[in-house]
This record gives structure tokens, sequence and C-alpha cells, in this order.
């Protein structure tokens, strides 16, 4: 039902059909927004793309989206009007953006002449994400609603953030729990099943009202989960109330069945909206608190970034004479940092076919020690492990490919010189050559210099 409730709102970077926001306590008026303060709902009016509206609230400003389809037995209005769910919905959006809205054909919320289905619901949820300009989100419903995040999230995995689903049966309609007398009413159904799964007496009673005044007791129908649960493979936190006898075995046969899913039973109210909000913490350190503004595609481009970087654990890094290089391995070292990666530090000398290979001149062997020295002074500053190696040979671009050939690196970094410096030609004709040579990915650096 609309019992435990998530946290978020969506900030109307508009992407379809545009939707207009306004008020918890007003008529709905196009192209307004509210001054409310940061807990108050913002009412939110989304064309759908195929006829009628949906009537959603939004609390908080910032952080990751949250979209909550109401229950089929609950209202918006219902839901405002009731102090435990509107406090539960505000301890639980705090740092996120929650919009909860009621589904097709329920409460606030037109059919537009179409049929109400569980496919149409699930459609209906990217339609109010595409009008607030939510690339991706967490899905969160209780009872029946998550019937309809589960669906949406097999529509559209790739938008899917993760899924939290409090009280959920795999299927519906559930038997109805003891103590109705064997009442066949919808209502007193309802009432029932809002009792068992925790919600208390007087906001079961407010809900009720709106929802009954709203001809919002019907569902789409009979649902079963079990086909879809193995293909949706977006981290899921499902819920089961530990006090709640109905409700037992529910999350242990949900998590059971979703490939990335775990399952939790809090004792009460308060250990949920921890339990919620620990699970958001570690979605928003893991993808960033902008997570729910980057479209799929783009995400996908820096999480196969990000993989590239994470798989370099050891950085040859060019060290030369000047200041350049000092450049060069700060770079390296900041690649580095999240992998704990180990920076290499190599000075090539190329002996003049005048000496012998093995005998390059006492100053050469003086500058490498000093530039070295200062190397690894710059990788302890950034706290990562550095080994030092002199190379010598006739050609320093050989040395340098041979040097990273033995050591397996995963990266050279170089620094690379403006054309007009001095010892600019030579010097880029020698990373030309490494470029051309070398076994595995080059970054040149043109630093500060250029």
């Amino acid at each position: 039902m609309s019992a435990s409730q998530e946290a978020a709102e969506a900030q109307p970077a508009h992407v379809g059909p545009p939707a207009t926001e306004h008020s918890s306590d007003t008529d709905p008026s196009p192209g307004t927004l509210s001054d409310d303060d940061a807990t108050a709902f913002r009412r939110v009016v989304v064309p759908l793309s195929g006829g009628g509206t949906i009537a959603a609230g939004a609390l908080g400003t910032a952080g990751i989206a949250i979209l909550q389809p109401l229950s089929f037995s609950a209202t918006l209005r219902g839901v405002e009007g009731a102090a435990g769910q509107r406090a539960f919905l505000e301890a639980m959006s705090c740092g996120n953006r929650l919009i909860t809205y009621d589904q097709r054909g329920a409460g606030e919320s037109s059919d537009g002449g179409a049929p109400v289905t569980w496919q149409q619901s699930a459609a209906d949820l990217w339609d109010v994400a595409d009008a607030l300009g939510i690339e991706r989100a967490v899905l969160y419903g209780v009872f029946d609603a998550g019937h309809t995040a589960v669906r949406a999230a097999a529509l559209r995995p790739e938008r899917t953030l993760a899924l939290i689903l409090n009280a959920v049966p795999v299927r519906l309609p559930v038997v109805s729990p003891p103590g109705n007398g064997g009442a066949t009413d919808v209502v007193a159904q309802s009432r029932q099943i809002m009792h068992s799964i925790g919600i208390g007496e007087h906001d079961t009673e407010v809900v009720l009202a709106d929802a009954t005044r709203s001809r919002a007791l019907a569902s789409p129908g009979a649902s079963d989960l079990a086909p879809l649960l193995g293909q949706v493979a977006c981290r899921a936190l499902v819920i089961e109330p530990q006090r709640r006898t109905f409700c037992r075995g529910w999350g242990a046969a949900l998590a059971g069945a979703m490939p990335a899913a775990r399952a939790v039973t809090p004792a009460g109210a308060a250990q949920t909206v921890g339990v919620v909000n620990a699970f958001l913490g570690m979605l928003s350190a893991d993808l960033g608190t902008l997570a729910s503004q980057v479209s799929p595609t783009l995400s996908a481009a820096i999480d196969s970034s990000e993989r590239s970087v994470g798989e370099i654990h050891r950085i040859l890094v060019v060290v030369g004479d000047d200041a350049s290089s000092g450049h060069a391995i700060g770079l390296a070292c900041r690649l580095g940092a999240a992998q704990g990666a180990e920076i290499l530090l190599v000075h090539a000398i190329e002996v003049p076919f005048t000496l012998p290979v093995d005998q390059p001149p006492p100053a050469a062997l003086q500058r490498a020690d000093e530039a070295l020295k200062f190397g690894e002074a710059i990788v302890a500053r950034h706290q990562l492990r550095s080994r030092t190696r002199i190379i010598v040979g006739r050609s320093a671009p050989a040395s340098i490919v041979r040097a990273a050939e033995e050591e397996g690196v995963h990266l050279i970094v170089m620094a690379g010189q403006p054309e007009a410096a001095e010892g600019a030609d030579h010097l880029n004709r020698q990373i030309q050559e490494v470029l051309r040579r070398a076994p595995g990915r080059v970054l040149v650096d043109q630093g500060i210099t250029v």
C-alpha cells in the first residue's frame, strides 16, 4: 500500500511531454512552481504519451531520483493527509529526490480512456521520468505497487539504478489476512492488508477514505512476478517487515529469485528508514549523486572508461631532467590513486657510439639519480608505491619500450614539449617512436608548459 516510502524528487529538466508543478494545497495551475520548504510536497501534473495525466508529489531537490508509484488502494492526497506516512516519506527523502504518484486511473490521475493494465502501469512510470528529466532512477514500491516497479525495471533495465521493494508478494492477489470476518468487500480487505503490513489505524482510515472517494481501489488484476524476477539484474533491497506474520516469507521468495537482491527484516519504521537510507547512501557513493541526470548511454561510456582506468596497476613514467617530468609524475599518480597502482620511474640514458654501451657518462648518471629522487618524492606525497630504474642504451625509445615489456606495465606516461622549447624536436621524435612501438597504452602529458 502506501505505507513505507522513499526519498527523492525530480528536478524538471523536461524530456518528453512537459510537466507542470504547483503546491500541494492549491488547485493545479500549469506552469507554476511553489516556493514551499524543502520537505513540502510540490505537486506535479504529468501528461501521458497515450493520453491522460499523472498526478504526482515531489520531495527534495537534489540527489538520486526515486520514483514511487502508489498502491492502487492509496492516493497521493490520502498519503499527504496521513501524518505517519508523510513523516516516513520525509525521513527517507533526506538527501535524495522523491516522486510519488497516483497510478493511471487512481486518485487524481486520469486514464485517458486507456485500459489500466500492469504493462501500461510500467510504461507510465517511464513517462513520468521522461516528463521530469529523470534519466535513471531507483524504483520503490509497497505491496501491489512493487509489481509496477518490477515490471518497469524489466521494461527499461538500462534506466533502473536499483529496486526497493517493501512488503511485496511474488503473486497477486494474496489471500486476505485473518480477521476480516470473511468479508469480500475490497475496502475491508484493503484495511486488513494495510494493518497487516504495519500501517497505523489512523493513517489507514485517512488513506482509504480518499481512495474510496477517488475510485482508487481497483488494481489491474492478478500479477505473477516469478517469470520476470530472474531477468531483473539491478541491485535490489527487499524489505520484509519483521513483526508482520502476514508478510512472512515474501522477502526471501523475492530476493531468492533475483540475481542481485538482498532481503532485510527491519523491526519497525525507524529501522526501515535506516536500512533504506544506508542502501541509498551506498548507491550515491558508488554511482554519484548525479546518477539520475546521466543518460544510460553516457553512463555506459563512463563505466567503460572507469573500468579501463581501474585496470591500470603499474604505470611507467619516463623521468627527464626538467620540471615537465614532475607534472607527468603527478598525473600518473592521480590516475593510479584509486586502485593503488605502482609507479615505475624510469630515466633513459642514450650512450653515444663513441663510448661502450655499458659505460654511460658519469654526469648523465648523476642527473639520472637526481631526477629519480625528485620523482620518488612526488610519488611519496601521493602515498603510492614507487620503484626506479636507470635504463642505458643507444636509443632511448628502444630502452623505454624494452623496460615496459619487461615490467609488464599497463600504461606509459611521458612528458611532451611545445615545439618552441629547446630540444623539443628530438624529444618529440622520441615520443613518436615510443608511440609506434609501445606494447600498450601511452599517455603524453603536455602539462603546464602548453
